[in-house]
């Protein structure tokens, strides 16, 4: 036996291990030589602790080697993040990754789209929306990569997380730009349009016309300064737009250009104005109204007025009639930031939600 195997040492056809590969007819041709695909069960053939009863690696065959004292070829590799394995486990980096990246794409839309930039800089604030968008649509681009796997029927695929992820997305998108519309629009944007506008204090609207204070945004009238509720008005066109001309009571004044102003707190059909601080004998202070579509509706009720109790308004202005202007102005911008922080809050854990309910989902399915 010792001789034969010394006569043919390479481990060849019937050889300790079997297979074509190992040592190919080493010591006739006086080197060693590795034949044989060593992914393929050539070298030295299949792994001799290998058995379908007792698999200690990767797969119903394990390992396959080539070539002596060789260690493993194949090496254990690690699956991408959103992948989930065969394993039944939680994949916790998909899990976070899929909180956290919606809910920051949501949190940074809805600041884009709600504060100053919007304001100062539109175009930069709309680029930057876009940018989120591609980031959107990225997303997408994974998850149809991963259905396409799923259609032509790749053993490997595991789309789970990846379309989670990209829906996700979609709506965290689609939430900031409605939430970024309307905080824009009702609480920051008419701060920033009264805080570019001027302060004017000691007004009186007997004397002073409307059109020597055009660019009023704060208004402090003079002492005595009331509400005309008598020669109030509402125009009705779905809300009733109410207004009220704000005078002297002891002078009568050759024009009404102020005008307290509010939507749905009249009747629209006699005078019976009841809007926000009409009755506080305090209120002298005034806040532009700076809606340009609410404008256009109370410029149609002043016109009804002139014509049901003979005044004239040239140039008519719209306030908010207040107590203090400078804390009502202050309201829009708290009130702006607060909403955005319910949104951001909001979001979170509307998200964890939907992870939590994904990942009971995705293991019951035995997807991971």
């Amino acid at each position: 036996m010792y001789n034969s195997q010394m006569n043919n040492p390479g481990y060849g056809n019937g050889g300790m291990y079997g297979g074509q590969g190992g040592y190919n007819n080493g010591m006739n041709n006086g080197m060693l030589g590795f034949g044989g695909n060593p992914y393929s069960g050539n070298g030295f053939g299949e792994n001799p602790y290998d058995n379908d009863d007792n698999a200690w690696c990767c797969g119903d065959d394990g390992p396959d080697y080539g070539g002596v004292g060789a260690m493993p070829i194949r090496p254990f590799q690690k699956a991408p993040p959103f992948v989930g394995g065969s394993r039944r486990r939680l994949n916790v980096l998909a899990m976070i990754l899929c909180l956290l990246i919606p809910w920051a794409l949501f949190t940074g839309v809805y600041w884009v789209l709600s504060f100053s930039l919007r304001y100062g800089q539109p175009a930069i604030a709309w680029g930057l929306v876009g940018v989120a968008a591609l980031c959107v649509l990225l997303a997408g681009c994974c998850a149809l990569q991963s259905t396409f796997k799923k259609v032509v029927g790749d053993p490997t695929r595991e789309p789970n997380w990846y379309m989670f992820f990209f829906m996700s997305m979609v709506i965290a998108f689609l939430l900031a730009v409605v939430c970024g519309q309307y905080n824009f629009q009702m609480n920051l944007q008419p701060f920033y349009d009264m805080e570019n506008l001027g302060n004017f204090t000691n007004i009186d609207p007997s004397r002073i016309r409307g059109q020597q204070v055009m660019d009023a945004g704060q208004i402090t009238f003079s002492a005595g300064t009331r509400l005309d509720l008598s020669k109030s008005m509402g125009f009705k066109s779905e809300n009733v737009y109410c207004v009220a001309p704000i005078t002297m009571p002891s002078e009568t004044p050759a024009q009404y250009d102020f005008w307290a102003v509010g939507t749905d707190c009249c009747s629209g059909s006699s005078a019976d104005f009841h809007c926000k601080n009409f009755n506080d004998p305090g209120a002298i202070g005034a806040l532009r109204e700076t809606q340009d579509m609410n404008r256009a509706m109370y410029r149609l009720a002043v016109q009804q007025a002139e014509a049901t109790y003979h005044i004239k308004a040239t140039h008519p202005l719209f306030f908010i009639w207040t107590h203090d202007p400078a804390a009502e102005m202050e309201g829009f911008r708290g009130a702006g930031t607060t909403w955005f922080l319910a949104g951001v809050f909001g979001h979170f854990v509307f998200q964890a939600f939907l992870v939590a309910v994904a990942s009971i989902a995705f293991s019951k399915m035995g997807f991971y």
